[in-house]
Formats: structure tokens, C-alpha cells, sequence
């Protein structure tokens, strides 16, 4: 199970692997697209240990959520706990303004990265539009 303790200060760049490796797989250009955003820096976490998450996340709920396409229970409960570490509210919308360029990066939404990001976005109580605002905020300061 991936390892979260309240003191961990990665939990966002953890959400973020989980819903990243809800398919099955890290790709290079999901990669590419959390570099163009300056993702590891706003998260405070290196590339190479964004990547160890990833694994890890793949390792623990990834393979079988990308085969089933949908969380089980006991993915759920897993899964809340992560999410409920990251507390931030600003936190929050940008790990989901993250998942969101991420989930969509290869062109496509898998039945597993849509149901990890839609979980996260019921389970942290953000709309669509919340979403959709974060992006706009976040590129007109860019």
C-alpha cells in the first residue's frame, strides 16, 4: 500500500502519480506536460522521485485499476487517505488543473484516469468549472 503518514509533504505529488498511473503506465508525454507546467517544482518534489511515486502508485492500485477501469472499494478507502492529506484548498485545485493537462496529454481519457480524477475532484468537493477556472488563472500567470 503506498506508505501516508499526516507529516508527508509529497501527498500532493502522490495524488497526482496515483491519477497519472491509473492507466497502467506513466507516458513520456505526460511527462513532458507536468515539466511544461513546472509541476515537480510547484509540488516540491523531483523528477526522479515523482517518478518513484508513479511506480509505486502503479505498483499498489495502478495495474489492477487500469485492468478493471473503475476503483474498487478497498482502492477507495486507499485513495482517500491520500487525498484527505492534502488539505490546502490551492493545493488541491492545482494538483487537479495538473491532472487534468496530464489525464488528456496522450489524447485520450482511459475508463481508469477518468475514474481516479473524478474521484478526486467528488472527494475534494471541485466542480468542472472550478477546474476549468484554475487552468485559465494558471495560464494567464504564466
Amino acid at each position: 500500500m503506498i506508505d501516508v503518514t499526516p507529516s508527508d509533504r509529497h501527498s500532493a505529488a502522490r495524488v497526482l502519480a496515483l491519477v497519472i498511473g491509473a492507466n497502467g503506465s506513466v507516458k513520456d508525454c505526460e511527462l513532458k506536460t507536468l515539466e511544461s507546467l513546472n509541476a515537480f517544482e510547484r509540488l516540491d518534489v523531483g523528477r526522479r522521485q515523482f517518478l518513484r511515486l508513479a511506480k509505486e502508485s502503479l505498483d499498489d492500485v495502478g495495474q489492477s485499476l487500469s485492468a478493471r477501469g473503475h476503483l474498487q472499494p478497498v482502492d477507495v478507502l486507499c485513495f482517500n487517505e491520500l487525498l484527505d492529506q492534502v488539505r490546502d484548498r490551492r493545493q488541491r485545485l492545482l494538483v487537479c488543473r495538473l491532472a487534468a493537462a496530464v489525464v488528456t496529454a496522450d489524447g485520450r481519457v482511459c475508463p481508469a484516469e477518468r475514474s481516479a480524477y473524478e474521484h478526486m475532484l467528488a472527494r475534494w468537493r471541485v466542480t468542472a468549472s472550478q477546474v476549468s477556472q484554475a487552468i485559465l488563472d494558471d495560464t494567464a500567470h504564466r
